[in-house]
């Protein structure tokens, strides 16, 4: 008797078809708009704040006097030969001035004078732990009437507050004991001779006879 057995065919392989990959199609970039004469124009710059002016006269006199009624072309009739704006005032008229704020404690330089010819010039050392912190406008301004000051001005501090002596630094910079390179300096000094003299000596007005 023949006996039939059954054999299992040979699967067939299923196939993964191979997917068909997705192109991402690359955007056009958008035009470079052309700019505009305003969009070209550069922002308007930004000015220092409105600040008080500190003038020596010919005279020898020196006043302060507020941005809202500072005029230059009356204080320049008036003989002013040099000016500084930076401020505040703390002292006008010897009287503590109105408008000082506390503000924190740094390096400060301030101008003083008591009349004609005799000045003050004081720099205080600042930012240096277990020396000297610095001291804040309403500290200067009571330092520049214990001094008797009639009139005095805060002029530019921080690393820019130095004080040299026949060009030795005599005050501590906060730099790292190193002066800041400045540009602008207050000086006084001996005249040497007539180059000298023309060179530091006020221009004189007009219709003023020089000084012999």
């Amino acid at each position: 008797v023949a006996t039939e057995r059954a054999v299992d065919p040979t699967p067939t392989p299923t196939l993964t078809p191979t997917p068909t990959p997705t192109l991402t199609p690359t955007p056009t970039p958008s035009p470079t708009p052309t700019p505009t004469a305003e969009a070209s124009a550069s922002p308007t710059p930004k000015l220092r704040p409105e600040r008080a002016t500190c003038v020596l006269y010919r005279d020898g006199r020196i006043a302060t006097e507020e941005y809202e009624t500072f005029r230059t072309t009356r204080a320049m009739k008036d003989g002013a030969w040099q000016g500084w704006q930076f401020g505040p005032t703390l002292v006008r008229d010897g009287k503590p001035a109105e408008d000082v704020k506390k503000q924190s404690r740094n390096p400060r330089c301030m101008i003083g004078y008591y009349e004609p010819g005799h000045y003050c010039l004081v720099v205080i050392d600042g930012r240096q732990k277990g020396y000297s912190v610095g001291m804040n406008f309403k500290e200067m301004t009571d330092l520049a009437m214990s001094l008797g000051l009639k009139e005095a001005y805060n002029l530019d501090g921080g690393g820019s507050a130095v004080m040299t002596f026949n060009g030795e630094i005599i005050s501590s910079p906060s730099g790292k004991g190193d002066a800041r390179k400045l540009s602008d300096m207050i000086v006084i000094g001996e005249y040497l001779d007539e180059e000298h003299l023309a060179i530091f000596a006020p221009t004189p007005a007009p219709n003023e006879t020089p000084a012999a």
